[in-house]
């Protein structure tokens, strides 16, 4: 099978697979319905669902009391160690599941049970993810259909040249990577005495998976006594891909070496930063106001002892500096009027004075 993984489809988006199961089993009564099975099993807990999907069919030829219900047998033996592990490795788990098969046939042989001997067809298939593996004995057939082709890929994994053995019963492994639109049919013999290769691929394409499952289904149970088989329609599902994450400028300033002088400044810019919010949360009250200004008595002069802290201080500015001003004029004109007092008091001393010595002259 040609090797092909899920890629990236021009960076926009990711490629996964998808896969529709259909099992057919059909038997002609209680008496054909003990020698043939067709399956499909998943995990039965989230831990096991890396290991995918096991399928396939089981058909005894000989339909004898011996035979009965060893396929179902085989059937349960393959899931219940497939699925034993989910930690193992799909490849590893794939190959033990085929010995463990292997080793409850010998047992089945110890007890004497050998009819089926030789009589055994199957075909056991594993996919996980985009990967196949497989096996095959007796006259069981995989095919794959690809490319308007269909192809039987399990030719020579079974060994029909050797005296058959129970611990040789599925000995090979095949593997490959399944792609968009593969179909694959895992078909027991019976299904070939129905239809040709030729057959199968004009009607699959001529009527599309999902009706050529319809189609396959009612024409065995029509025509055929007792048929198995499998298919697995694979189709791609697209998933968004990835969003490119981006760094905002606050998330990239914390990415800066922790051992900068930058980051110690910013720490110290906060601590300072933190220390002034804490002190306008705590601010005492504020205290009594002050008196406004001081008035010396001796001068009149009008000193301002500081300035207030509230709005209505610094709005009444322009009043303080007209008392001033007012308080100024005041004194000023206060001390012209002594002036002119002191000024009218030596005049009429002076006065007194020149008529006392005019008096004296002339007397």
């Amino acid at each position: 099978m040609k090797e092909k993984s899920p890629r990236k489809r021009e960076g926009k988006t990711l490629s996964s697979l998808r896969y529709a199961f259909h099992a057919i089993t059909v038997g002609s009564g209680k008496h054909a319905e003990p020698y043939i099975i067709a399956f499909h099993h998943k995990s039965d807990n989230v831990a096991g669902r890396t290991l995918g999907t096991l399928f396939g069919f089981f058909e005894v030829e000989v339909h004898d009391e011996d035979a009965a219900y060893i396929v179902n047998f085989l059937a349960s033996v393959a899931k219940k160690e497939y699925f034993a592990n989910p930690r193992r490795e799909v490849e590893d788990g794939f190959e033990t599941t085929l010995h463990k098969v292997n080793v409850a046939l010998a047992e089945i042989a110890k007890e004497g049970n050998i009819s089926w001997l030789g009589h055994l067809h199957g075909v056991i298939a594993a996919i996980s993810h985009d990967t196949m593996y497989f096996s095959a004995t007796g006259d069981g057939v995989l095919s794959l259909s690809r490319d308007e082709m269909l192809r039987p890929i399990s030719d020579g994994l079974a060994d029909s040249l050797s005296e058959p053995h129970p611990l040789k019963t599925f000995t090979e492994v095949a593997s490959g990577k399944l792609m968009d639109h593969d179909v694959l049919l895992a078909l027991s013999p019976a299904v070939w005495t129905l239809f040709t290769p030729d057959d199968l691929k004009r009607n699959l394409a001529r009527l599309g998976p999902e009706a050529f499952e319809q189609f396959l289904r009612t024409a065995l149970i029509n025509e055929l006594p007792i048929a198995g088989a499998v298919m697995v329609s694979v189709t791609s599902e697209s998933l968004p891909a990835p969003k490119k994450e981006t760094t905002s400028p606050e998330t990239a300033t914390t990415l800066e070496n922790v051992w900068s002088g930058r980051t110690f400044e910013q720490a110290r810019i906060a601590r300072i930063q933190a220390a002034e919010q804490s002190m306008a949360t705590k601010a005492p009250a504020a205290a009594p106001e002050r008196e406004k200004e001081y008035i010396d008595t001796k001068t009149g002069h009008i000193y301002l002892q500081g300035e207030t802290e509230t709005a209505e201080a610094s709005t009444n500015q322009l009043l303080v500096r007209i008392a001033f001003w007012s308080q100024t004029l005041s004194h000023r004109s206060q001390i012209e009027k002594e002036k002119f007092y002191r000024f009218g008091r030596r005049t009429r001393k002076n006065l007194g004075f020149w008529w006392r010595e005019i008096g004296t002259h002339l007397g």
